[in-house]
């Protein structure tokens, strides 16, 4: 069995990283539209604009800043879990680094793969890495129902993400 989880609202406290952590501290020098922008096509993996914008440790350090786990996640280790998020490569790998890395076996980043949920073919690409038996964390309603088209056991995350685990465990 493997475990897939959600990053921002399952792994981490939901919060929108742009405009509650970017957008404050760099108002000085860009529009939270420029912004958006610019994070919108890192998501699909053209981070050239965001790169330009911010440099690249600035940008993980404003990031380690805003984003917050939401549980310890030595609960995980010696399962095999997975994250899967739709974060610029560059943020995605560094939250993977700086807090999963002890405890998962690896992440897909839409900005690595150019896609991102809730596109069917981002579940259908990794059923083609891990298969099928796959139990699946996400806030969203959309991201769980084309996780369970794809043939995973997709749970949706109101509440407490502690006590859903542990039932699959």
């Amino acid at each position: 069995m493997k475990f897939v989880f959600d990053f921002m609202g399952v792994l981490f406290e939901p919060g929108h990283i742009i405009r509650n952590g970017f957008y404050p501290l760099l108002r000085d020098r860009f529009t939270y539209e420029e912004l958006k922008s610019a994070y919108k096509k890192a998501v699909l993996g053209d981070s050239h604009l965001l790169n330009s914008m911010v440099p690249v440790e600035e940008q993980r350090k404003i990031l380690l800043s805003v984003v917050k786990p939401k549980f310890d996640f030595s609960m995980l280790k010696g399962i095999r879990a997975y994250g899967l998020t739709n974060l610029p490569a560059f943020w995605g790998f560094s939250l993977y680094e700086t807090y999963l890395g002890n405890y998962f076996s690896g992440v897909f980043v839409s900005g690595a793969m150019g896609i991102k949920k809730p596109d069917e073919e981002v579940y259908r690409r990794i059923t083609g890495v891990l298969g099928k038996d796959i139990i699946f964390f996400d806030d969203k309603v959309e991201n769980v129902n084309n996780a369970k088209k794809a043939g995973w056991n997709a749970v949706l995350v109101k509440d407490d993400v502690v006590e859903l685990i542990k039932k699959f465990l």
